[in-house]
């Protein structure tokens, strides 16, 4: 049925290159128009000296798994630096084996959760259609609030970060040198 709406659109409007070259299969129609954020509601926070360094992940129910996949690398980052700590906002709470501060989803609060972090976290371990077609929102999202992000770099998320703009990473030792790097 998707294949049959593609063909007999006027114009089909997609988020990302990925997304816009499964569409082209079927219209020659396609226009890429990529994320875009309320910038009154996104905006740098402002830095502060403390203490602590807060490293944190902002998701879904549905990417959940992303972020447990890293969980022990993250656990073991915790371990090794006491003033780290770990933040979590999602609609549901993760299964890590550490001590971690959750903040449940509820609507018009992310922003603020995202401003209180010093590390955005971006995990991405499947290289598969689902993580390709994903929309970048979240690294959207980071960057626009001045946190650095580190993640795996994976399809439409690609067309947004590069080695100038984020900590790109794949192995468990690269989370942790990348954490490292950034605590320090």
């Amino acid at each position: 049925r998707l294949q049959q709406w593609l063909s007999a659109a006027n114009v089909v409007t997609v988020a990302n290159d990925y997304l816009g070259d499964y569409a082209r299969q079927f219209s020659n129609k396609v226009e890429v128009i990529h994320m875009a954020l309320d910038m009154d509601q996104w905006q740098p926070h402002e830095i502060q000296s403390r203490d602590i360094v807060t490293m944190g992940w902002a998701g879904s129910p549905a990417t959940l798994k992303n972020l447990e996949h890293i969980g022990s690398a993250l656990c073991e980052c915790l371990a090794e630096n006491k003033n780290l700590r770990l933040a979590v906002y999602s609609g549901k709470r993760p299964v890590l084996a550490c001590e971690f501060d959750y903040t449940p989803f509820e609507p018009g609060t992310e922003a603020n959760f995202v401003k209180q972090l010093d590390i955005g976290l971006l995990p991405m371990p499947s290289d598969d259609a689902f993580t390709r077609g994903k929309s970048p929102i979240k690294a959207l999202q980071y960057m626009a609030s001045g946190v650095p992000v580190v993640g795996q770099i994976r399809g439409a998320t690609a067309e947004i970060l590069n080695d100038s703009n984020s900590v790109q990473v794949e192995t468990k030792d690269d989370w942790k040198a990348a954490i490292k790097y950034l605590f320090d």
